[in-house]
């Protein structure tokens, strides 16, 4: 899904929220997630929080979804408290 402040990978929504979620593969050298995400990518997904916060008038929320070469997936929730 495509906004004003970028892209978006997955966006859910139900009565309460709304959840965004940024995918991102798991790398070769194993290194370590949420903090593969740049500075610049959370400050973009902290707008895009706010600007559908405004939109929906309910709580927005963000996560990151790491898919591993295996298949397998681990879920940050409320990663970017931790990032801005």
């Amino acid at each position: 899904m495509r906004t004003r402040f970028g892209e978006i990978d997955l966006l859910f929504e139900n009565k309460d929220e709304v959840v965004i979620v940024e995918v991102k593969s798991q790398p070769l050298c194993n290194q370590l997630l949420p903090e593969r995400v740049s500075r610049f990518q959370a400050q973009r997904l902290a707008n895009v929080l706010l600007d559908y916060s405004h939109k929906f008038s309910k709580a927005v929320r963000a996560h990151l979804a790491v898919v591993s070469q295996d298949g397998s997936i681990q879920i940050y929730e409320d990663f970017l408290c931790e990032l801005i």
